[in-house]
């Protein structure tokens, strides 16, 4: 009888600790769900200085920038929020950190994203990013980070 107790209990007890890793924890304030401003917080604060931005795939993006042939213009975030590239033509573009036509020499993104495909980045520190193709140079925008 005490063989057959142990590994249910051994059992019991290693469900209850996967159980405990995949949920969710709780915020700061006690509660399980946290709003967009806290999870932007939070991204920050868990970055080293030195990272400016990254490509997140899993993040939920603030806006999204139509990232086709003739895309251009401007978008305005918080720092820690995420903003995803569409790609609505055909072909591949890439979102590269730098101007005209030049990745910067510490880009922080440089990353293809196949035509019908979208790609997220997240910007982690202040700033002006400037962004194009490298396939089609006209193709910019600038993200103002504040």
């Amino acid at each position: 009888m005490h063989r057959l107790r142990v590994p249910v209990v051994l059992l019991a007890t290693l469900a209850l600790a996967l159980a405990a890793c995949t949920g969710a924890s709780p915020s700061a304030g006690g509660s399980s769900s946290s709003s967009g401003a806290e999870s932007s917080l939070t991204a920050v604060a868990s970055h080293s200085a030195t990272t400016r931005c990254q490509l997140t795939p899993d993040a939920s993006p603030i806006t999204t920038v139509q990232w086709g042939f003739l895309s251009q213009g401007t978008a305005t975030i918080k720092a820690g929020q995420t903003v995803g590239f569409r790609n609505p033509d055909d072909g591949p573009a890439t979102v590269t950190e730098g101007t005209n036509g030049t990745a910067a020499a510490d880009a922080c993104i440089d990353e293809q994203v196949a035509g019908g495909y979208s790609l997220r980045v997240t910007f982690y520190q202040p700033g002006d990013y400037d962004l194009f193709c490298r396939f089609v140079h006209d193709m910019h925008t600038v993200i103002h980070v504040q």
